[in-house]
């Protein structure tokens, strides 16, 4: 094919990352980069990121097997990892270096030891997703004179078009996975529609305007992203249940409800977050956690059949898992009343 392949990822601004994200949290699949051209690696849609498999090889003293998910040139492995006798630890370690592709695996696996496998972001989204559609191009016969570059590109011809799956259904894998990324995504597409900038600036304006036709207060609020993995960001348990409740009368709320993790269902897709807890309670919840921070708010059917509102937000914990189980706790004893 004579011509060049763009990426027009101009839909969103070039601010990859939110105000506040950690930089140990950038190489991590739920710290990935947000772009308005991206591409997700499996159906728990872990956008802007890959998965790394690392198996033992098959001697004593090899360097272990590596595999990516999808296979892609985008990154480079430096493979550091070797195999060891059966009674050996397993140590394995993997890190993208800052501001590259490069992915270094470290440690050892003992030989026979299952599959070690992370998911990690990279480094610039747009050209990832590029790479992988030239990778589609190629496997369909098709091969291109041009460049491969990221642009604006404002004249052509139609030749495909692709809709997503509705919000309701796309509401299902982010409240359910807790997808950091895809609350980012949603948040600068807000901006995009009601301000004409796709940006967190733009998204911020329209998450606050909207809260307070529902009632919230947002003078006592600090939202600084989408996602919640800000530690700047404040807001009370109050102003919480407020909108739950009120959300209630709205013609949207059936979806949000089924889209929110159900407690004990172990299936990923259904109790998400609270597949491991509180099993035999009628709870659904959004579950959050930060080191040293814990939450969770959603609605809990009591002994009665009544459907309660609640909030639990906790900070400044030493251990934020201990957390978790008083608020199992404290949910138990709300909906036994």
């Amino acid at each position: 094919m004579d011509g060049s392949l763009f990426g027009d990822d101009s839909w969103y601004d070039d601010i990859r990352l939110s105000q506040d994200m950690i930089w140990t949290d950038e190489e991590r699949y739920y710290g990935a980069q947000v772009s308005a051209l991206t591409t997700s690696t499996d159906t728990d849609y872990d956008t802007g990121a890959l998965i790394v498999e690392a198996s033992p090889g098959k001697n004593i003293g090899d360097q272990a097997k590596i595999s990516l998910i999808p296979k892609t040139q985008y990154v480079n492995i430096v493979n550091q990892l070797l195999t060891v006798s059966p009674e050996s630890k397993a140590e394995f370690r993997i890190k993208r270096k800052h501001g590259s592709n490069t992915i270094v695996l470290e440690g050892m696996l003992p030989i026979a030891s299952p599959t070690k496998r992370e998911c990690i972001a990279v480094w610039e989204p747009t050209g990832y997703a590029l790479d992988l559609f030239q990778q589609a191009l190629a496997a369909e016969g098709i091969s291109l004179t041009g460049n491969v570059e990221r642009g604006r590109y404002t004249s052509g011809n139609l030749v495909a078009s692709h809709q997503s799956i509705p919000l309701s259904q796309l509401l299902v894998t982010f409240m359910k996975l807790s997808n950091n990324v895809h609350a980012e995504v949603l948040l600068k597409e807000m901006g995009k529609q009601r301000k004409g900038q796709g940006s967190w600036k733009g998204g911020l304006r329209v998450i606050n305007e909207e809260l307070e036709k529902f009632g919230v207060n947002t003078d006592t609020l600090v939202i600084r992203d989408g996602s919640g993995i800000s530690h700047i960001n404040l807001v009370t348990a109050n102003e919480f249940t407020k909108l739950l409740f009120n959300i209630q009368k709205e013609r949207w709320f059936s979806s949000y409800y089924e889209s929110l993790p159900i407690a004990g269902k172990k299936s990923k897709i259904v109790g998400g977050t609270l597949r491991d807890r509180m099993a035999g309670m009628q709870v659904h919840a959004k579950t959050g956690t930060l080191t040293t921070v814990t939450a969770i708010s959603g609605y809990v059917k009591s002994a009665s059949g009544e459907l309660l509102v609640f909030s639990i937000l906790m900070n400044n914990l030493l251990d934020e898992r201990k957390g978790k189980q008083v608020e199992d706790r404290l949910l138990e004893v709300i909906a036994n009343q």
